[in-house]
């Protein structure tokens, strides 16, 4: 059974406090093994999201996917990412999981930002 993105996201962001109070005041090993934990979550929590995702259609390439907070209608919410770190511009959202891996398959990206 895959584990849910939430207890991902909460065990990454334990992580990520307990590497910031470590850096300045833990001997390089103890925070480089808690930087070596972050990067881990980061990377578990990231096949979490793209569960289901397709290949990228132009460079074959598995996407990424990130989860970021944001703010809707007053509500603390999490949105969704997935996109290619090889096709910059083949990015897709949702305000679900569900929706941003569906919008990715379908090819619906998010516009290119302006260079």
């Amino acid at each position: 059974m895959a584990e849910p993105i939430e207890e991902i996201a909460v065990s990454l962001a334990k992580a990520r406090h307990d590497y910031q109070a470590a850096v300045a005041m833990k001997p390089i090993a103890e925070a480089a093994a808690l930087a070596d934990k972050v990067r881990d979550l980061t990377q578990r929590l990231s096949s979490a999201i793209v569960r289901g995702a397709n290949a990228c259609p132009d460079c074959e390439n598995l996407p990424v996917g990130i989860q970021q907070p944001a703010v809707i209608r007053g509500q603390h919410v999490s949105t969704f990412e997935v996109g290619c770190v090889v096709c910059h511009d083949h990015r897709a959202f949702g305000l679900t999981l569900d929706d941003a891996v569906a919008n990715w398959n379908a090819s619906k990206y998010l516009p290119r930002k302006a260079s």
